[in-house]
């Protein structure tokens, strides 16, 4: 079994700029935390290196990206050539292709020290372990600065060699090992926690690669950056436990800030990394297997989201309140308790219950009604029938929802025939009403004065925007005086749950509100 260092040196954030505007797009204090910049030269042409160098003090790397290996360049081979010796002359470092520049003896014209040779694969059969070892030793053989070594994943099973590799070589200081694209984006930052030497991110929303992170999710959910290893007082510690969140798109997940944070707050050395899915039993037969323990990690639990709570419920041996709801959000690995090795459970309940409680909102003996008929849905009625409230489940296909009350012991009424107004509490449940072309699931301005609503699921805008950050639903129901439980509220207290579940540990409940943007208000919970 591969042996894991317990410390580890700080990996490099190398921001890649597809234009000159990029730089605009990155706040000072985020700018702050980077220490290159990456000049895609294939992306943004020529650049003016006096005004990038007066506003940026650390390292400049030129990569000319050949579309050989997913970049835009039509350069000839001897224009490269020529391109490369120019860049020598003005950069850092300069990023070289092992294949393409090797064959023309462009890398010849770059000092060993300023080399960052590379190899990308494309989309298709990954390399295997073996195959990645083998392009390591040519370029060793080359002499750089820095290894980078990509391959190119379809599934979050296809980037475990790249981790392989990095794990093996973690402690040399100099090797770039992950995997590119949307579902091989947490690989990017289990590398950076086994020693990866740099670890690229966009400026902004605009990604030079697939997966990518911004440079303001890898400083605030992950902790990375130039001035964050000092933010502790104390070593920079390998993480031992991973935990994630499973869905089929996790890019705009707010919970690695939610739990990434508390595992500051804590000291506790866990990650916690966003894994998007086609095959939700493949990617959780993958983390459990002999494999995946190699790069050092014990699996401390899986957040599970759409549309794989139903397959968590089955692949999970389920709890009361899992089985009652038809299914889970949260997997916490049992060895021996549970044959199935899972055991699934869903905090969701306490995403709505908890933050009517923290805010003193009368629950028992309330008349609630839940819009939406889902696993969301059905997680919220169980919820409040549980506090007490009259709930009534509100579904536009009355088969499932009848269906669904029925198991739940609540009361059903078509959509067709809801009336907000009836109602003291209103949970949204559905996917209707989050932009402003988007239809709301019901009228808004017949919600009565004194209700409250309640929308689950949340947008993926910045903390401070609340422009971007809200719903439509959410924005009506504000501007008409309305107590409002927003989905980041929801998340807040159903991660509360969840974070005790995968860590035996509480959350800091105040620290994690600010994290997500969230104003408590209301009683102690």
């Amino acid at each position: 079994m591969t042996v894991v260092a317990d410390c580890q040196m700080r990996p490099l954030i190398v921001a890649s700029l597809t234009s000159m505007s990029d730089i605009d797009r990155l706040s000072p204090a985020h700018l702050d935390q980077v220490d290159w910049l990456e000049v895609r030269a294939d992306l943004i042409g020529e650049v003016d290196l006096g005004v990038l160098r007066s506003r940026f003090g650390g390292k400049l790397l030129y990569t000319l990206r050949s579309r050989e290996e997913g970049g835009q360049s039509m350069l000839t081979a001897a224009e490269r050539h020529a391109a490369i010796e120019a860049a020598s002359a003005l950069y850092d470092f300069v990023d070289l292709e092992l294949i393409a520049d090797q064959a023309s003896n462009a890398i010849s014209v770059v000092p060993e020290s300023q080399r960052v040779v590379s190899w990308h694969g494309q989309f298709g059969q990954p390399p295997s372990l073996d195959e990645l070892r083998r392009l390591l030793d040519q370029q060793r053989a080359v002499g750089a600065a820095f290894k980078k070594l990509v391959t190119a994943a379809e599934t979050p099973e296809q980037a475990l060699p790249s981790l392989q590799l990095q794990v093996e070589e973690g402690e040399s200081g100099d090797l770039v090992s992950f995997a590119m694209g949307e579902s091989a984006s947490w690989s990017r930052v289990i590398a950076a926690a086994r020693g990866c030497a740099l670890v690229y991110a966009a400026c902004a929303n605009t990604k030079a690669a697939a997966g990518q992170f911004s440079v303001a999710q890898l400083v605030g959910d992950y902790h990375l950056g130039a001035k964050q290893a000092v933010a502790k007082q104390r070593p920079r510690t390998m993480p031992t436990k991973l935990c994630g969140v499973l869905g089929s798109t996790v890019a705009h997940s707010l919970s690695p800030r939610l739990h990434n944070g508390a595992y500051r707050d804590r000291d506790l050395d866990a990650l916690f990394v966003p894994i998007a899915t086609a095959d939700a039993a493949c990617t959780l037969e993958m983390l459990s297997s002999a494999a995946f323990a190699e790069l050092g990690f014990q699996i401390g639990g899986v957040a599970v989201t759409t549309p794989y709570k139903d397959t968590a419920l089955a692949i999970g041996e389920p709890t009361t309140c899992a089985t009652t709801i038809g299914a889970a959000n949260t997997l916490i690995p049992q060895t021996r308790q549970h044959p199935s090795g899972w055991l699934a459970d869903s905090t969701d309940p306490e995403g709505v219950v908890g933050p009517l409680r923290y805010r003193a909102v009368p629950i028992a003996g309330v008349a609630a009604a839940v819009v939406g008929a889902g696993g969301a849905g059905r997680a919220a009625a169980h919820g409040l029938h549980e506090a007490g409230a009259r709930v009534t489940l509100v579904n536009r296909t009355v088969a499932s929802g009848t269906e669904a009350a029925h198991r739940l012991g609540v009361d059903f009424q078509a959509l067709c025939d809801f009336d907000p107004a009836a109602f003291r509490i209103v949970v949204n449940a559905t996917a209707l009403g989050h932009s402003a072309d988007d239809p709301t699931p019901f009228d808004v301005d017949l919600l009565r004065a004194d209700a409250t609503l309640v929308d689950m699921v949340y947008l993926g805008g910045a903390v401070e925007d609340s422009a971007t950050r809200n719903t439509q639903l959410v924005k009506q129901a504000k501007a008409l005086g309305l107590t409002v439980v927003d989905g980041r509220e929801v998340l807040l207290f159903q991660g509360q749950k969840q974070f005790m579940l995968m860590n035996d540990s509480e959350l800091d409940l105040e620290r994690a509100a600010t994290r997500l943007g969230v104003e408590l208000d209301g009683g102690v919970p």
